[in-house]
């Protein structure tokens, strides 16, 4: 029997299904579509042929079993071949640079010195409490400072960074820039000879050139003032230290290295932030899960010192907490599309998948199957995580990398540092719970202001929280400030 077409939605001539794909929360339109045409449906993207994944079967059949065909990334002439000439394997096709970029990043996240990296992580933590205790209503800047500056520091070996720092400030400027203009795609893409029109004449070539001259720029100094460090014998445990010293990495070029340690910062930065963005005001809607918490934080940690990342372990709920936040609501609802290979058409269970598709995982629909993880699927609920002795369990281990959720991707393609996210997420839920009861804000009359999750900002990659109103963050006991304080004072950190 011969294969037959993927069902899909049907188009208009020409543009196909392009209009259809306008519009905010198209994650749920791809659920109602998985049900309508099944878990592996066929878009007309204008003119770009284009599957959509709606299952966690066929994503493992698909991105797990035959990796080697659908692990491409979608055409991105402007960030690709411009804004960053392949440096960013995040972004970058799946080539010969590709493959040794990735390997040398999973190596420097899970090497000696990443042992190291808690350290910074768990300072920085106490630094976003502190921060939250004096402006409050900055809540968005404070989580998004402390995510970077822990990378920062993981990355380079920096000290805790300002938000008037200038490294900070261009580092994640650029990391914007990438994030942003990835996830639009120019017209160059659906009609490639616009390429042949030169940059004197194309505005958006000059930008991304621009953009990438100012990326070199940054990350190769960065890159090289570590690099003298350690020729001086001065050894920071950092993750472009580990690309200086460890022969592993000697397959890389100094540009390479440069652009492997910036490629870390933009692919932690935003979506961690943004991660947090969702737990506060999640947070603050369910009173009742933060007492649950605050209890095992008293019984294990106490109120003489604050949580760090050697409680991880005897946490089991705040671990329940952040799996729980991952799935309900990832930043990443698509994740990063994946391609699939030019070389032939696939066929996966009797139906012609087409060469060079883009391949789309709805994310937000695997994480929201009512099959895998019940039918309150769409309440935030970290219970679904803990068994009746309230330790860890996996739902869907096989399916999910034992993780619980999709939110980290698949096959190739995988997160490579997967730990890292989930310690900064982990050690700042912890010390937010541990030093405040976090609620609505209180209007004049003494009623509190609903906190709306419903409203999000859509940007096509990511996807967090229209900032509505200011979550309150109340001390939960006297000693948190003076205990904060002495925190940073042992770190030789003033308050």
């Amino acid at each position: 029997m011969s294969a037959s077409k993927l069902p899909g939605p049907s188009g208009l001539p020409l543009i196909g299904n392009l209009l259809q794909l306008r519009g905010t929360d198209l994650w749920l339109k791809f659920v109602t579509w998985t049900q309508q045409y099944g878990p592996l449906f066929f878009l007309n993207a204008g003119g770009k042929p284009t599957i959509v994944i709606g299952d966690h079967k066929v994503a493992i059949d698909l991105l797990e079993e035959r990796g080697g065909l659908y692990s491409g990334r979608p055409s991105n002439i402007t960030v690709n071949e411009y804004m960053t000439r392949g440096l960013v394997f995040g972004f970058a096709p799946d080539n010969d640079l590709w493959k040794r970029l990735r390997t040398s990043a999973i190596e420097a996240l899970n090497n000696e010195m990443s042992k190291e990296f808690p350290k910074y992580q768990n300072i920085e933590a106490v630094l976003l409490v502190r921060d939250l205790l004096k402006t409050p209503e900055s809540y968005i800047a404070h989580v998004t400072r402390a995510v970077d500056s822990s990378l920062l520091s993981m990355i380079y070996g920096l000290p805790p960074s300002s938000e008037s720092s200038p490294t900070y400030i261009t580092i994640s400027t650029i990391a914007s820039t990438f994030l942003r203009t990835a996830a639009q795609r120019s017209l160059v893409d659906y009609f490639p000879v616009l390429n042949y029109i030169p940059a004197s004449l194309s505005s958006w070539k000059r930008f991304a050139e621009k953009v990438y001259t100012k990326s070199d720029d940054l990350f190769e100094r960065l890159y090289k003032d570590v690099e003298k460090q350690t020729e001086a014998g001065n050894i920071i445990p950092s993750v472009s230290t580990s690309l200086v010293r460890d022969p592993v990495h000697k397959d890389l070029t100094p540009k390479e290295k440069a652009w492997l340690a910036g490629t870390l910062f933009v692919a932690g930065s935003q979506t961690t932030s943004r991660q947090m963005q969702w737990f506060i005001p999640t947070i603050a809607l369910h009173p009742d899960i933060q007492v649950k918490a605050q209890k095992q934080l008293d019984d294990v940690v106490g109120r003489e010192r604050m949580p760090n990342l050697n409680d991880y372990e005897k946490l089991p709920y705040v671990q329940a907490l952040v799996k729980e936040i991952l799935r309900w609501r990832d930043v990443a609802p698509f994740g990063v599309p994946h391609s699939v290979s030019d070389v032939k058409n696939d066929v996966y269970e009797g139906h012609i998948v087409p060469k060079g598709s883009d391949c789309i995982v709805n994310v937000w629909g695997l994480n929201h199957d009512k099959t895998v993880y019940g039918p309150d699927a769409d309440s935030f609920n970290p219970e679904r995580y803990l068994n009746e002795q309230g330790q860890i369990q996996i739902i869907a281990s096989r399916e999910t990398k034992g993780q619980g959720h999709c939110s980290f991707g698949f096959g190739r393609r995988y997160c490579a540092g997967p730990g890292v996210a989930i310690n900064n997420l982990f050690v700042q839920m912890a010390c937010i719970l541990w030093s405040f009861n976090v609620g609505p804000e209180i209007d004049e009359n003494g009623n509190p202001i609903p906190i709306d999750v419903t409203q999000v900002v859509d940007d096509r990659l990511t996807m967090y929280p229209l900032r509505t109103n200011c979550c309150k963050f109340t001390p939960r006991f006297a000693g948190v400030e003076e205990i904060i304080k002495k925190t940073l004072e042992a770190s030789g950190l003033g308050y």
